[in-house]
């Protein structure tokens, strides 16, 4: 069973991503689901990045038109099956390890 899922709201951030993801990788935390929400970015996120192998079984949403992190945030949550989840933002890379700059929920949290 998925322990945490890490939401990762994304615009136009195909650099800063592939690190974000490979930071989320780097963890202790046993089983992770990373969902990455690309916010109606320009480029296609996906398919840049489709052949990293870093990013294999990491899952991809796309809004069809941008509507900014707060939404991000909530479409990844929905999409979310662990029982706590946490967010990251895409240029958030040497932070992760610090709970003051990343944040967890709980599915029992409401929107």
């Amino acid at each position: 069973m998925v322990s945490v899922s890490v939401v990762i709201p994304a615009h136009n951030r195909v650099a800063y991503l592939r690190e974000s993801v490979r930071s989320v990788r780097a963890q202790t935390a046993g089983d992770v689901e990373i969902i990455v929400v690309d916010d109606a970015s320009t480029t296609d996120i996906s398919g840049a990045l489709a052949s990293d192998p870093l990013l294999h079984g990491v899952r991809f949403l796309r809004h069809p038109e941008n509507l900014g992190p707060g939404e991000s945030r909530r479409t990844g949550v929905r999409a979310a099956t662990a029982p706590a989840i946490r967010w990251k933002l895409a240029a958030m890379l040497a932070f992760w390890a610090s709970e003051s700059c990343s944040w967890f929920i709980f599915r029992e949290f409401h929107w």
